[in-house]
This record gives C-alpha cells, structure tokens and sequence, in this order.
C-alpha cells in the first residue's frame, strides 16, 4: 500500500491502487487508476465520443440532482435576511441565454430582488465530489476571504456575502455554496478590440495588489474575524492537497515540486506520461535558483491562479466591469504575481516548445511603466518560468504534446537541447529514489 495520501480509491474491485486525480469518468462518475482507467477495463464513452443531445442531458441531470439536495426556500431566507429583509426569487437558469450558467467547477443560481439587484450563489459541480471534504471546505472558505479581502481594495471583484457548508450542523441550505454579487458583463473573448483597455485594467490592478503584501505564501481564510493567510487551497488542477503556508519562495516551490513528484510516481497524476512529468518537475526542483534568479522573497502578493482572459467582464463599450472565479487564489512570490500569466500567454506555444515572452507579456510590461510602476514592468518582462510551472505537463493529449513541453522549459531555462529527450528524460528520472515505482508505471 503506497504511502502517499490519496483523494480516492480506484473503483475496480480488488485493486488496491489510488485513482488518478481528476480523472473520476464523467459518465458514470467513479473513479479509477491509472491502470483501470483504459478501455479495455472502463467502456463507458469520452465527452468527445457523445452527442450533443447526451452532453446536455448530462448537464440538465447534474443540475437536476444539484437541486434535490438545494434547499430553494432557505437560499432565499437568509438572503433577504442578509440584504435587509428585501423579498428575492429564485432563478437557475441566465436571462439572456437561458441556459444554466456554469463553469468547469461551479453551478450558479440568480437570486433576484425586488430592486433589480442580482446576487448569485455558487456551489460546486459534482466533479468536487471525488476530492477530500477537508480540501473542499478549505478552497470555499479560502474563496469567501478572498473576495472579503478585495472588498478593501479597487480590484473590482464580486461582493461577498456569505458560505456555508455541506457539513454545517443546521444542513438548512443542503449544499457547499457562496452568496455574492452578481456583476454585469460579458466574459472577454480574447479579441483584439478590447484587449487594449483589458490590459490596462490588468496593469491597474496589479499595481493595486502590489500595496498588499503578506508576511507567507498561502491562500486567505477568516480565522476570528481576521483575514490571515492559511494553507494554499491545492492549485488551479486540484491535483494537490492543501499546503503550506510558506516562509520563502524557494521552500514553497520545493514542497509543492515534491508533491507532484510523489503523486506521479504513485500513479496519481499524469498516468499516460509518468516519465516526461517526473523530469519536468524535477529539473525545477534541481534548478530552484534559476527560477528565483538567486533571490529570496521576503513578501507575497494575491494572484488569480486561472486568469486565462474568461475571468475578465466587459461591458458594451469594452470597460472592465469585474475580475471573477478567485477560486485557488494564492499569495505567492512578486516575481510570479507579477509576471508573465495565462492573461498574455499563447495558449498554443505555451503547450509546445516554442518558448519565450509574448507580444503581450511585452506589451504590459510597457503599459506597466508608463503607469510609474518599472519594478511590475521588469517582472512582467523577466522569464516565463513560473507561468510554465503553473501551467504544468497534465492537461494534455498525447506523450509527444509532454515531450515537446519538456523541450519548451529547456528553452526557458537556455539549457542545451538533448537529441532525443525521452532518453534524456529517462535519465533524470533514474537519478531519483522513486524511479522503481516509475518504471513499473509504464509496464
């Protein structure tokens, strides 16, 4: 039996094995290994194999079932109670498209006021149900304080009214959820019309952020009142238990690359390429003074970790209305708070070995120093390491996509290109004590 935590068993019966993290199948929903998990042991179909009609049958069977254990009357109640006594109505689906409105990890519902006004409340999908309740009511909780703590701040984020919990003693309202504002807008799509005026928002707020520093590396909780910093709430893929919080950069970066380390040689993460993921967060942890450039971070800044660009909300004229989804928040070192993030990545490059800042890396970095902040602009325009680290080696389609992010982080690093980086990756994986539970992974 292996002696790294698991978040859940595979489902076969008389296998022993952890299942893979995040992979629990979407049709019938168990979880399985990195073994069980193939076609031959597991036929049910992938979202890419059904169609669109049994897509939205699964969408309208999860919010189905989201709503029996919903407790409407009582949502409604505590938020009049919260909002002065002023009656609301529910509402699960969106106005305009009438649809449900839902992202990869959470369901939200309108409660509507008699004034107009719209609040939303926000409770995750049944993919959290295969994670620890420990973690999950950790990263709802980590939420709430976030946005609690932006409310001091000229970051337009969502007002924060109230959590609760699927474990609370009362269970009036049934599930894990939070109570906020609901801001206008339409996501940004990426285009090249509004992404002047996104940017500058962009810079306006992390110059905001950069007058809040914090003491540790971690996520935001309440803790008696107070906003502190707690354990980081996993990371964006919630591969990763709860952990921290961190007195240094460098112990935060090495911990977090053990983790992964660990999970992969368990099984646990990134099953189809176990060798590629190993050498990936290995060179990091062997090269952890590249990364900080031989410094050590004495403060820690608040980043949205998923600020892919849909986090962003636009108005008709292409004004920023509101930055949503702080899910996972973290407070980490300057130089990754401040640098190169998914919002001026090329999403194609980035997941290729084709490597190096972008356009718009350089682009607001400039905007940055024309605003009076040329220390944010040096950060922004540094290296793309840490958006690399964060963005990992997991979510993708084939060993070969791996191998060429393996060659992309070499790049970033000036290292020199090995001629065939499978047998280079193999050896960096035989210099660890873990390459035995490596190799019998890949049979």
């Amino acid at each position: 039996m292996s002696a790294t935590n698991r978040f859940a068993n595979c489902s076969i019966s008389q296998c022993h094995r952890p299942s893979v993290r995040g992979g629990a199948c979407q049709i019938c929903d168990r979880p399985f290994c990195c073994v069980h998990d193939r076609k031959e042991f597991h036929t049910c179909p992938s979202l890419s194999e059904i169609s669109e009609e049994e897509y939205q049958q699964l969408g309208e069977n999860e919010v189905s079932e989201l709503h029996q254990r919903l407790n409407v009357a009582e949502v409604l109640k505590r938020a009049s109670t919260l909002n002065g006594g002023q009656k609301c109505r529910y509402e699960s689906r969106d106005s305009d498209t009438t649809g449900f409105i839902v992202g990869c990890a959470n369901f939200h519902g309108r409660i509507i006021f008699d004034d107009q006004t719209e609040w939303l409340i926000r409770i995750p999908r049944k993919g959290f149900n295969e994670y620890p309740r420990q973690l999950i009511e950790h990263v709802i909780a980590s939420e709430f304080a976030t946005l609690k703590f932006l409310e001091n701040t000229q970051v337009p984020a969502p007002k924060a009214y109230d959590f609760g919990l699927a474990s609370d003693k009362d269970k009036r309202i049934g599930v894990d959820y939070i109570l906020m504002e609901r801001i206008a807008g339409r996501p940004w799509d990426y285009g090249d019309k509004d992404k002047q005026s996104v940017l500058e928002s962009v810079a306006d707020i992390l110059i905001e952020l950069s007058k809040y520093p914090f003491a540790q590396a971690g996520s935001l909780v309440i803790e008696q009142g107070d906003i502190c910093i707690s354990k980081m709430a996993s990371n964006r893929y919630v591969h990763l238990d709860a952990h921290g919080p961190y007195a240094t950069d460098k112990e935060c970066l090495l911990d977090v690359c053990q983790q992964y380390l660990d999970l992969i040689a368990d099984g646990q993460i990134c099953p189809r390429w176990p060798q590629e993921a190993f050498a990936f967060y290995s060179i990091f942890a062997t090269h952890v003074e590249q990364v900080f450039n031989g410094t050590e971070a004495q403060e820690f800044f608040l980043k949205h970790v998923d600020d892919k660009g849909d986090h962003i909300l636009l108005d008709e004229t292409g004004r920023v209305t509101g930055i949503i989804d702080w899910q996972f928040a973290q407070c980490v070192p300057a130089a990754e708070a401040f640098g190169p993030s998914y919002v001026t990545a090329d999403q194609a490059r980035l997941q290729s070995a084709d490597a190096g800042l972008t356009e718009d890396d350089q682009r607001l970095a400039n905007i940055l120093r024309d605003k009076g902040s040329a220390s944010l602009g040096m950060m922004m325009e540094r290296d793309e390491l840490m958006r690399r680290f964060r963005n990992g080696i997991s979510d993708l389609d084939s060993k070969e996509e791996a191998q060429h992010i393996l060659r992309g982080l070499l790049a970033v690093m000036d290292r020199p290109q090995p001629e065939d980086i499978v047998v280079w990756a193999l050896e960096v994986c035989r210099q660890d004590h873990r390459w035995p539970s490596l190799l019998s992974l890949s049979g």
